[in-house]
């Protein structure tokens, strides 16, 4: 390479260079300004920022945000559904209700107050959004504490769940402020990465998907569900197969064990009640049962406890609750209703679960009761006729 030919590439190399670093400090300087996103702005950035490796092939709440903004026809759907992978499993259009929304999935493992994220993203996004029925297992149960759980990669959320801080001052703890303020190890990359399109360096850095700079997009997820969040093949089958039961040493054991010290819990619940006023959306809670094998270990670790704060919950705060996970409710018997030991991914399942919330629903509407425990017995003749209507070749 002769002298000019050196010339010219140190200089266009400076350039770039230069061109960086300006960039680089004009975001540094930026960022301290960006912590909190109005509306739509901070789920817009969640979903283009880019994705961990779990993200690929797990439902996480960037999942659900980015169904919500691909979404046509958004004024078709005034219900939806946010919980665990047990309310993942319901498939509701097949059952009559096409205008349900289903935005749920891990969030409860990612970040504290998971759901109310979940919540907001629903209400920023589904205009004539009028009622949510919200998973209340014992799953998402968690201790009040001064430390708030998040993943470095699931910070991305904190924005948003900044939002609640008034509400969640209403409640007894502390810690929630410095929670929400915490900074990602990574937010200046994430910052550049989020608009690369705009400034050169970072154009050049993170262009398209190179150095595995994997987009929403790229996830596995979105090969198995709908547009409106439910499972394209969700049920192969009318019931559930025959399993082995599960013992101590089962993972879906070992994560309850300790729920029944949690006590006062982190006022999820409570602050879900009070978003749901605020924003002017009906709330209902419901509690799915679990198969007879996983309920005796859940009574063992505090399911009645559980479920006398939930009867509790339900009556100070004036809010349904639908308890289809007790003792002589008659459901965690019947093991053809479920896909494994917790999870109803079966028609007859499914039948089970939007009969209790149909009967549930009407009790609390009529008789002003709040908390209602239903039982297979309550509503054998809605599931069979739903079975009969909606089962029939699975």
């Amino acid at each position: 390479m002769d002298i000019s030919k050196r010339l010219v590439f140190f200089t266009v190399l400076s350039t770039v260079m230069f061109v960086g670093l300006l960039e680089f400090l004009a975001r540094a300087q930026s960022v301290e300004k960006d912590g909190e996103y109005d509306s739509m702005e901070g789920f817009t950035r969640i979903v283009n920022e880019p994705i961990s490796s779990r993200e690929l092939d797990n439902r996480f709440i960037k999942h659900n945000i980015h169904l919500l903004q691909t979404l046509e026809d958004k004024e078709s759907y005034d219900v939806a559904l946010i919980g665990t992978s047990r309310t993942k499993a319901l498939s509701s259009s097949r059952f009559g209700y096409p205008n349900y929304f289903n935005s749920s999935g891990n969030s409860y493992n990612e970040i504290t107050y998971g759901l109310l994220v979940e919540a907001e993203a629903l209400y920023e996004h589904l205009p004539d959004l009028r009622k949510i029925y919200v998973e209340a297992s014992m799953l998402l149960r968690r201790p009040r504490r001064s430390e708030y759980s998040a993943e470095e990669d699931h910070l991305t959320y904190l924005p948003i769940l900044k939002r609640f801080s008034d509400i969640r001052n209403g409640f007894p703890g502390v810690g929630f402020e410095s929670f929400v303020n915490r900074k990602p190890k990574r937010e200046l990359y994430l910052k550049l990465f989020n608009e690369r399109d705009k400034y050169i360096a970072s154009s050049l850095l993170f262009g398209g998907h190179e150095f595995g700079h994997e987009l929403i997009t790229s996830s596995r997820v979105f090969d198995e569900i709908t547009s409106f969040g439910e499972y394209r093949n969700n049920f192969s089958f009318e019931n559930g197969a025959p399993k082995p039961a599960i013992s101590l040493g089962n993972p879906k054991v070992q994560r309850i064990k300790n729920i029944g010290s949690y006590e006062s819990f982190d006022y999820l619940f409570e602050m879900i009640v009070s978003w749901a006023r605020y924003r002017d959306i009906e709330v209902v809670f419901f509690q799915p049962p679990v198969r007879g094998d996983l309920q005796s270990f859940q009574y063992r670790y505090g399911l009645d406890h559980h479920n006398d704060a939930l009867r509790t919950f339900a009556h100070e705060y004036q809010v349904g609750v639908i308890n289809m996970n007790y003792l002589d409710s008659g459901f965690s018997s019947k093991w053809q209703l479920f896909s494994d030991e917790d999870h109803m991914a079966t028609c007859t399942g499914n039948a089970a679960i939007f009969s209790s919330l149909e009967v549930g629903e009407s009790v609390v509407g009529s008789l002003q009761k709040y908390y209602v425990e239903v039982s297979s017995v309550d509503v054998a003749k809605k599931e069979r006729y739903m079975v009969s209507k909606f089962c029939s070749g699975s």
